[in-house]
C-alpha cells in the first residue's frame, strides 16, 4: 500500500486505511472478487462510476495531501 492510503488522525496520532470506508473502494473490491462471469461486466462498471465520482470530489471537495497522492 502506498502512502496515500494512509491518513494520520493528529488527535489519536494513528493511522487509518481510510480508503476502506469510501464507497468506491467496496465497488472495487466486488468487481475484482466478482466470481459470476454474467455480473463481471456490471460489478467493474459500478467501480470504475464510483472511483470517477471519487475522482471528481477530490477535485473540487476538501481533502488532504496524502489523500491527493
Amino acid at each position: 500500500m502506498g502512502l496515500g492510503t494512509y491518513l494520520v488522525d493528529p488527535g489519536k496520532k494513528s493511522f487509518a486505511l481510510v480508503h476502506r470506508t469510501q464507497p468506491w473502494y467496496q465497488a472495487y473490491m466486488e468487481a475484482l472478487f466478482e466470481h459470476d462471469t454474467f455480473r463481471i461486466s456490471s460489478a467493474v462498471n459500478t467501480a470504475v462510476e464510483k472511483i470517477g465520482q471519487r475522482q471528481r470530489e477530490l477535485l473540487v471537495g476538501p481533502r488532504t495531501a496524502l489523500e491527493r497522492r
